[in-house]
């Protein structure tokens, strides 16, 4: 059950391989996210660009987390250690994510 690939993530972080195998780690759990948040989707007959993408952004920030001795994605080139937070919100987009509805 695959929404993306190793090749889509190391594509997206801009790396050749995964040598140590923690991209395709990020993507196993990005992946369960992301069927666990659509179990209505099947991956397997259905994989719609947009939820693949998402899957993509999430493996690759999980990547990031895993990555930093913080465990917070970040990006350390900018001054001030900016994070993103909103990328998290975005992928929820990008796989439909059903937003709770106040009864």
């Amino acid at each position: 059950m695959l929404w993306a690939t190793v090749d889509q993530v190391l594509a997206h972080l801009g790396l050749s391989d995964d040598a140590d195998g923690r991209v395709e780690g990020a993507l196993d759990v990005a992946n369960d996210w992301a069927q666990g948040k659509r179990p209505d989707l099947d991956p397997e007959t259905a994989v719609r660009v947009s939820v693949a993408h998402g899957v993509v952004i999430m493996a690759g920030l999980l990547y990031r987390e895993r990555s930093t001795p913080q465990g917070i994605a970040g990006y350390p080139d900018m001054e001030g250690g900016f994070t993103d937070s909103t990328a998290y919100y975005r992928c929820l987009d990008l796989i439909g994510s059903r937003r709770p509805v106040a009864r």
